[in-house]
């Protein structure tokens, strides 16, 4: 009975009995336990002399009253408590949950006066690395690598450069990044910028807003520009855009009540890439490019697509002005006022509704439930939405069509690449073209600002500027824009899209190869060195143009021959349908390995 009590206090208190503090404590609990099991002989036990003289309980047991004497330990808890474990308080609970929120939650931490990155409170996943601010004095630092000497940034506004130190004014800085204390100029800079600031000389970080990142900002009356205004006055359309709405309104629901509309928009890309002579762009004819499709129990009304299809001709006409003034590109386009004037004060245009299709369905709710079924619950139904509500909003998700395969992509510009690639010449660029105009998609800063005015507002600080003192990739370029503390390129509804459709594309140029039997590769090797650079590149250019082989001459039919004889693959291109097909093969080769190897030999 000793050994069992011994136990059982060690058990209770999770320590050695000789590191208990108060025994006593756990002493009522455990004898009403023991007393179960021993019965009538507890008593005897509890008052006996060898428990006394014990060598672990003789403390204890001088410390115990005699069985059936009335005083408790002060610290004994009351008979209307429960026995241990007892519930945990809601407190406790709360607390718990608290700092569970606390320490799970990602906040958004400081940003980088040099480039304008914001940063997190903890590592984001599934990054290479984490970035971090650290606030310094900017006296510590040279700042001289920050000046701006572009021109047409120079003559901008001088409020945009004024931080109101006069150490400061000039310099391309983020104003967020900017603190003042006691006084004295603080810089909030990332790990990055900062490392390449210190060293010495001092390096112009390649993300920095002075290697020709600054895209210029809009007035203040321009902030809600809508993403159809801006489509207006976009000098290059390179994508279509398709609006299915559910009309979630009961079918016996008043006539004049607003609809509750929920849907998605998706963006398709373009083979060619549309380019306005003259802005607006005209809604009559589609030229906006513009599809909606409205599911529901009635027809809708002009009203109804305000939330998705609303147009200012004042703000229209503002952004226009304001564009050919500030922003490169568009002082030569000229204003078409027969598509502005035909625009409404603040509504949907009328002839929009011309390509706006409707179909009768009287049981949307269940329809739209079916088509968004997933693992998880749609966006839409996470709102606050009420049916009952008058001022209901239109729930719309953005969705993009991506060429994983470039189906898009001609047979005769992959034939060119695989050329380009296997004799090192430079790679062709990628030009889509409208009428007669060409739009170069490799090496063209102006192509984005182009198609996306209200992102790059003075049309400087786009891809692959020739300009910038330190390199910067595309790839990178394109992260870079979405991890700005600004969120307007995190929330466009198609500038996602068009990335992933022109870095697709890129990388089934760079990936096309000009694969040959075994038996022939020592003979086009050794063809492809004797060649001259200047041949391929002209049959490549020919090619890519979509001429023909069999209008080549001279040297340049030893190279019709080479792509008579090879075929054309597609290597590393991520998603693609080649990429799959070597990885089941290489799938299948590791099992039938496996397997073979650990089959019985017999």
């Amino acid at each position: 009975m000793a050994q069992d009590e011994v136990a059982s206090l060690e058990r209770a208190a999770r320590l050695p009995i000789s590191e208990i503090g108060s025994p006593t404590v756990y002493l009522r609990t455990i004898h009403r336990q023991m007393a179960e099991r021993y019965g009538a002989f507890l008593p005897t036990y509890l008052s006996s002399h060898y428990r006394r003289m014990h060598l672990q309980l003789g403390a204890v047991a001088t410390e115990i009253q005699p069985v059936g004497a009335t005083t408790e330990p002060e610290d004994a808890a009351p008979d209307d408590l429960p026995s241990w474990p007892q519930p945990v308080p809601l407190t406790v609970v709360n607390n718990c949950m608290e700092s569970f929120a606390q320490g799970t939650t990602l906040e958004i931490a400081g940003t980088c006066a040099v480039c304008g990155r914001r940063t997190f409170s903890e590592d984001l996943l599934f990054t290479a690395r984490n970035v971090v601010c650290r606030r310094v004095p900017a006296t510590t630092l040279d700042l001289s690598i920050l000046n701006i000497t572009d021109p047409h940034l120079l003559g901008r506004p001088s409020r945009h450069f004024e931080y109101g130190d006069p150490a400061l004014d000039g310099l391309a800085l983020h104003r967020e990044g900017i603190h003042f204390k006691d006084g004295i100029s603080e810089l909030d800079v990332c790990g990055d910028c900062h490392s390449s600031i210190v060293t010495v000389p001092p390096k112009l970080p390649a993300l920095a807003l002075a290697n020709d990142n600054i895209r210029g900002y809009l007035p203040d009356e321009l902030q809600d520009i809508t993403w159809l205004e801006e489509r207006l006055c976009a000098k290059y359309l390179a994508s279509a855009y398709i609006v299915r709405l559910y009309d979630l309104t009961a079918p016996g629901a008043v006539e004049e009540r607003p609809r509750v509309m929920k849907g998605h928009a998706c963006s398709f890309p373009l083979n060619t890439v549309s380019t306005a002579a003259k802005l607006p762009w005209p809604v009559e004819g589609n030229t906006a490019l513009l599809s909606c499709i409205v599911i529901g129990p009635r027809k809708p009304r002009m009203m109804d697509l305000r939330n998705v299809f609303k147009v200012r001709r004042d703000k229209v006409k503002s952004l226009l002005l304001y564009l050919k003034e500030h922003c490169k590109g568009y002082p030569q386009v000229s204003v078409d006022e027969d598509a502005l004037n035909s625009l409404p004060d603040d509504d949907v245009p009328e002839l929009i509704m011309r390509h706006v299709q409707y179909q009768t369905h009287n049981e949307v709710p269940s329809l739209f439930a079916k088509e968004t079924a997933g693992l998880d619950v749609h966006p839409a139904e996470l709102g606050d939405n009420d049916d009952d509500d008058p001022e209901a909003r239109t729930f719309l998700e953005h969705h993009g069509l991506l060429d994983i395969n470039g189906i898009s992509v001609p047979a005769h510009a992959r034939s060119a690449a695989g050329l380009a690639n296997a004799t090192g010449t430079e790679r062709p660029d990628l030009i889509t073209r409208h009428g007669s105009t060409f739009i170069e998609d490799y090496n063209n800063p102006d192509l984005f600002p182009g198609m996306f005015p209200t992102l790059f507002p003075w049309g400087t600080g786009g891809f692959e500027q020739k300009t910038r003192r330190a390199a910067l990739s595309f790839g990178r370029h394109a992260k870079y824009l979405l991890d700005l503390s600004e969120p307007d390129f995190r929330r466009h509804w198609s500038y996602v899209f068009v990335v992933a459709n022109i870095k697709q594309r890129r990388a089934i140029h760079l990936g096309s190869r000009l694969a040959c039997k075994a038996q022939d590769f020592a003979r086009f090797s050794s063809l492809l060195t004797t060649l001259d650079p200047a041949v391929v590149q002209r049959v490549a250019q020919h090619v890519a143009r979509g001429g023909s082989l069999a209008t080549l001459s001279g040297d340049e039919v030893q190279i019709f021959s080479l792509l008579k004889k090879c075929e054309l693959v597609s290597a590393n291109v991520p998603g693609s349908k080649a990429v799959m097909t070597r990885a089941r093969a290489d799938i299948r080769a590791y099992i039938g390995r496996i397997q073979s190897a650990s089959l019985p030999r017999r």
